[in-house]
């Protein structure tokens, strides 16, 4: 038996995190007076990234560099690698795999079923959420489009 599944909000809560990310990044953009970035969240302008393909490629520094530049013609970098730390920590505290998400791969493997994770992001964004969910041992192969 071979069994394909996807990562993101199939397996684990990826969206949910992101947008704790977001919020989390509200205060910050207010400390360091970035208000243009700040009314690009508030009006859900962002929203439009969402539609391009490119930016589901892209590792989450370079995603956060691409957002702060879309705003902003320049942006140091000590403020986008605050930015980063401050988004990635975020996400990867509360990312979090499904409930059921383990014992159902727990259960593919006892049944000796192939199971191919098949995804769309980065391959480097990717691996390291397999890693910190601790679920890249479930899988025989790994097929990553970015």
């Amino acid at each position: 038996m071979l069994v394909i599944v996807d990562l993101d909000d199939t397996l684990c809560n990826t969206w949910e995190a992101a947008r704790w990310s977001v919020l989390r990044l509200l205060p910050h953009l207010i400390r360091k007076r970035k208000f243009k970035a700040l009314l690009y969240i508030l009006t859900q302008r962002y929203k439009e990234l969402e539609q391009s393909r490119e930016l589901h490629l892209l590792d989450l520094d370079e995603l956060v560099e691409s957002f702060m530049e879309r705003i902003y013609q320049k942006i140091s970098e000590d403020d986008l690698r605050e930015m980063f730390e401050l988004v990635d920590r975020t996400f990867f505290s509360n990312l979090k795999p499904y409930p059921d998400a383990i014992e159902f791969l727990k259960g593919l493997k006892e049944m000796n079923a192939k199971v191919v994770l098949v995804t769309d992001s980065s391959s480097e964004w990717q691996r390291k959420k397999l890693e910190y969910l601790n679920l890249k041992h479930y899988f025989d192969h790994l097929i990553i489009s970015g």
